[in-house]
């Protein structure tokens, strides 16, 4: 009985020995069959090409981002200029006109006044008009633009500017106190420079990009 129960064992042994040795073998075969793919110059080449467009891309980018920003600071810089420098130029007129208000009754002296007078009240009318141009927000300018209203009633202002302009230079040639003149000369010329600043914003507002402004420009005609 031991003898069978032996033989028995050897058997199975035997039989299963050999298949196990072929499936160890079949492993090793397929494990030796993998073939380990190692990249070659051109391809570790193309990669490194697209990893360097991938940040140049990201560099021009960045770069086209922080001009566009640079853009839009300076365009709302440069408007705060042209806002503050048309307030310096009313700012200069005002002083101007107070010394034409100061001259005496000889000669010219009284019309001279009169159109500083003028000046004074039309002065008031102008910064109004500012005010109600540069309140207007940026979205609202955008869909339909600046108002138009405004910068018509600016339009007739330097119109009646120059006028006034035309008027004081006539008395300056026909002043004959030296100081008188130079007063007259002095609000002259400030004159100009305001209307030159005016008209500035004026052109500026009225080329602004809007949606409708078009049409609202239409309609305050």
């Amino acid at each position: 009985m031991k003898k069978i129960l032996i033989l028995s064992i050897l058997f199975l042994f035997g039989f299963a020995l050999p298949s196990y040795a072929v499936e160890v073998n079949t492993q090793n075969k397929l494990g030796s069959d993998k073939e380990i793919i190692t990249p070659t110059a051109d391809q570790i080449q193309n990669r490194n090409k697209i990893t360097t467009e991938n940040k140049g891309e990201d560099q021009q980018l960045k770069v086209q981002n922080q001009e566009q920003e640079n853009l839009a600071n300076s365009t709302v810089s440069g408007e705060q200029n042209r806002n503050e420098t048309t307030s310096e130029h009313m700012n200069v007129v005002a002083q101007k006109v107070h010394t034409l208000l100061q001259l005496g009754d000889s000669g010219f002296g009284q019309q001279v006044r009169e159109v500083a007078m003028e000046q004074n009240q039309a002065q008031n009318q102008i910064r109004s008009q500012l005010d109600k141009v540069s309140s207007r927000s940026g979205l609202l300018k955008f869909l339909i633009g600046p108002d138009y209203n405004s910068l018509n009633n600016l339009q007739q202002q330097i119109a009646q500017n120059k006028l006034r302009i035309e008027k004081l230079t006539q008395f300056e040639l026909q002043l004959t106190n030296q100081s008188d003149k130079d007063a007259v000369a002095q609000a002259i010329q400030a004159l100009t420079q305001l209307n030159t600043s005016l008209q500035q914003k004026i052109n500026t507002e009225d080329n602004s990009v809007s949606l409708f402004g078009w049409l609202f420009k239409l309609l305050a005609k």
